[in-house]
């Protein structure tokens, strides 16, 4: 049987994942890449607040192998 995903609590080992994800979904669901010199900014001021100051209040999508894949 093959891993199913599923919603877990965040983990700090997820911080890269979660900084990439939001990055690649931060142009209206789309990769902000191509669209801005620093995408950087937008898990600055999405993602790392919440990751940072509330963990226990952050999910991730478990790819079912361990890796934060949404």
């Amino acid at each position: 049987m093959s891993p199913s995903p599923a919603v877990r609590p965040y983990r700090p080992e997820d911080r890269d994942a979660v900084e990439d994800i939001c990055v690649r979904t931060a142009h209206a669901g789309r990769d902000s890449r191509p669209h801005y010199k620093g995408p950087g900014v937008f898990p600055a001021a999405f993602a790392a607040p919440y990751v940072h100051l509330e963990p226990e209040l952050a999910f991730v999508l478990d790819d079912g192998v361990g890796q934060a894949v949404g």
